[in-house]
């Protein structure tokens, strides 16, 4: 090898001594050999280029290895070529089918070298491969590598390039995986990879879980299959809305919504985008179907705020509601003034959700929101005639309600409870602010003071506070048992209610002794610490 490199230095005649000694496919292969078996050199290089060059390499029987070694040399060959070479050379890697992995346009040798590689496909697909042959192609001086890598696809349709095209749609999830990924492409490029039926649907997943793109809607993604096999697994649709890459809108929401969307992946979208669901421009549907009704309307796991803006632009209608929401959702629609009370709603929801324990405190906070509606026509509301259990159940409840006005439960009591039913309240302590506001009306004085004696037999009430509470009854009389110090006379037209009174302040040591002297005429002893 050294004699051959001292004898002809003279690129010409090394020229003319290659295709001498190579004429015959059986040279060929054996210049070959000991190219191969030879540590590889300048002088190799001049070979092995000069070979390809000029012999005709088409009846050499070791095309394979001819091969292997044009590709192990790779683009330094190039490096050895002059332009007028250049066609010569790949014709012959052209038919030896070699495949380059490493394309490098810095010459007019290496552009026309790029460009017969480009046009016959003699590359392997790879980002610095692609990036670099689309230059050579587009030939623009301005154009950089790093354009192309942020717009493989837009730049292969925009400049038609048909044959780098045709060669990535043959090989396209490696253009996806190698190229595509890492790109910068917008929504029409990601959406002709979503949509191409021959990338894999995990590279699609892919593209939808690390590329940053917005589409109108799931529906422009045809492919709504699952992952996997896996009941639970995810589409390309969950993967959309899981990653934010559908554009926050009713519109597309109610389609999703109706498939069988994630429940996990729309909750935390929905969550995610609360605030623009809640705009008027946001497209909300005119009525609810079932399914909003059930995935979302019907979702307890939502923050306050979250539930709040979600609903608000939604028309909820009252017949939707059944066992599938829950109370504490019941209780937020009322909040946010979505179930507003009337007969019909409020029919419908009982017949769900019966007056129990367990459903009491949601209808008095119902109650609680529309308090005019509830004084209007409160025997409907309280189930006076309807149901006997339900009404006393409400009754008790109301009477002692935070959510109620001391006025609306004063009212409450002053319609449904009469003396001859007092016992209904037995197990009520009516709030001193309420009993003040019945003592206010105009109930009769025997009523009042039931009342009272309940109210002092159930609080450690004072003498001052019971005095005062004395002055709302007519028969003035009364107030003498706490007015006198030693001994009180009076007359009195209920007596009943007086000695029920009596037998309470005894209890309680306010008094020591009273006596009934009949025809309403009493006479009570007072301690002396009273």
């Amino acid at each position: 090898m050294e004699i051959i490199d001292q004898r002809f230095e003279d690129q010409k005649n090394f020229d003319y001594f290659i295709i001498s000694a190579t004429k015959i496919a059986e040279h060929q292969d054996k210049m070959l050999k000991v190219l191969q078996e030879t540590e590889k050199t300048l002088l190799h290089t001049r070979i092995i280029t000069s070979m390809m060059v000029y012999s005709d390499l088409s009846k050499s029987h070791r095309q394979s290895e001819f091969k292997q070694y044009i590709q192990f040399c790779g683009w330094s060959l190039v490096y050895e070529l002059e332009l007028q070479q250049v066609a010569l050379f790949m014709n012959n890697a052209k038919l030896l089918k070699v495949m380059f992995d490493n394309v490098e346009v810095t010459s007019e040798v290496g552009q026309a070298a790029a460009e017969f590689i480009a046009d016959n496909c003699m590359y392997v697909l790879s980002k610095e491969n692609f990036c670099s042959l689309v230059v050579a192609k587009i030939n623009q001086e301005d154009l950089l590598t790093e354009e192309v890598a942020n717009s493989p696809w837009y730049l292969l349709l925009k400049y038609n390039l048909r044959i780098i095209k045709d060669y990535v749609d043959s090989n396209i999830n490696s253009f996806v995986k190698e190229i595509f990924l890492f790109s910068t492409e917008g929504r029409e490029s990601v959406l002709a990879m979503l949509n191409n039926e021959d990338v894999d649907i995990n590279l699609k997943a892919e593209i939808i879980t690390h590329m940053d793109f917005i589409v109108k809607g799931h529906f422009e993604v045809l492919n709504s299959a699952p992952l996997n096999a896996d009941e639970n697994s995810l589409t390309l649709h969950d993967l959309l809305y899981k990653h934010d890459r559908v554009a926050p809108n009713w519109s597309p929401l109610i389609k999703y919504v109706s498939t069988k969307c994630n429940p996990h992946v729309l909750h935390d979208y929905l969550a995610r985008h609360a605030e623009v669901l809640s705009s008027e421009n946001s497209q909300p549907p005119k009525e609810v179907s079932d399914d909003i009704y059930s995935k979302i309307v019907c979702d307890s796991s939502f923050t306050e705020d979250v539930y709040r803006l979600i609903t608000s632009q939604l028309f909820i209608p009252y017949d939707l509601l059944d066992e599938r929401i829950s109370v504490n959702n019941l209780r937020r629609l009322v909040k946010n003034e979505k179930l507003p009370l009337d007969m019909d709603s409020y029919l419908h929801i009982l017949y769900h959700f019966p007056v129990s324990s367990s459903n009491l405190e949601f209808i008095l906070f119902w109650f609680g929101k529309y308090q005019s509606e509830l004084a209007e026509n409160m025997s409907f509301y309280m189930r006076r005639e309807e149901d006997n259990e339900a009404f006393n159940q409400l009754l008790r409840e109301s009477i002692t309600s935070s959510e109620l006005s001391d006025e609306l439960s004063a009212k409450i009591i002053c319609e449904f409870i009469t003396l001859s039913n007092t016992s209904t309240l037995d197990e009520v302590n009516v709030p001193l602010s309420v009993l003040r506001m019945v003592l206010k009306s105009s109930k009769p004085d025997p009523f009042k003071l039931t009342l009272l004696s309940r109210y002092a037999r159930n609080y450690q009430s004072t003498k001052i506070e019971l005095l005062d509470l004395l002055n709302y009854l007519d028969e003035k009389e009364v107030r003498k048992v706490l007015t006198q110090k030693v001994q009180a006379t009076f007359q009195t037209m209920m007596a009943d209610q007086v000695i029920e009174f009596l037998s309470v302040l005894k209890a309680r040591h306010f008094i020591t002794q009273y006596t009934d002297n009949g025809n309403g005429r009493i006479v009570i002893k007072i301690g002396a610490d009273f």
